[in-house]
């Protein structure tokens, strides 16, 4: 680009110079002289949206922009933006039962959300030298994520709540609560059908 713009160039310097300022690089130096799209129409556009949309939302945005834009330097958007891409990783992360993740934890899962949205539109991290890539294997957790979130859950408080209820039991809803227990502690793979009028404990049981 600098080589067809650049009138009669001396040296890789020259090419390199404009407006008397010397760029560290080509690629600066083309930005300098707006043959480059820069990052400041993205930039706004990602700052007005980070004030209404969720992470989810500002995920398929960014993908957007990086996959059909262009960005000269995606890389800097992605470090000025991406607290406001994770304002919902720490839940999602919740839901997949990792209660407390890091801060590397939550910006690289949302780089894995950012990759899923970019493979989705034909793209890919990979295809962006300087953006940082997805280090943990996240695969494996977002399989099923409406089991995940079923899995998040307090075992020692479950365990207390279920002693406590379970002294609670009058005689017919013990026997269907062992019938039930005995069958699964055993395997034997029986199926039951709790049947009853509303108010007679069937939810209790559960």
């Amino acid at each position: 680009m600098l080589l067809t713009n650049v009138a009669s160039p001396t040296s890789w310097q020259h090419l390199c110079t404009f407006d008397d300022v010397q760029h560290p690089s080509f690629y600066n130096a083309c930005l300098a002289r707006g043959l480059l799209q820069n990052n400041d129409e993205w930039r706004q556009c990602l700052e007005e949206a980070s004030t209404i949309c969720t992470g989810d939302a500002l995920h398929c945005l960014f993908a957007m922009i990086m996959r059909h834009c262009e960005p000269s330097v995606p890389e800097t958007l992605w470090a000025e933006f991406k607290i406001h891409l994770c304002n919902d990783i720490c839940y999602c992360l919740h839901t997949l039962n990792i209660l407390n993740p890091s801060d590397a934890d939550m910006y690289d899962y949302s780089l894995f959300l950012l990759n899923k949205h970019l493979c989705n539109l034909g793209g890919s991290l990979s295809n962006f030298v300087n953006m940082p890539h997805v280090c943990n294997n996240w695969d494996h957790i977002n399989k099923n994520p409406f089991v995940s979130e079923q899995l998040v859950y307090d075992r020692p408080n479950e365990l207390n709540l279920a002693n406590e209820l379970y002294s609670q039991l009058n005689n017919n809803q013990l026997i269907a609560f062992q019938s039930i227990f005995e069958s699964i502690d055993y395997e034997s793979g029986h199926t039951f059908f709790l049947n009853g009028p509303a108010g007679t404990g069937k939810t209790f049981i559960y």
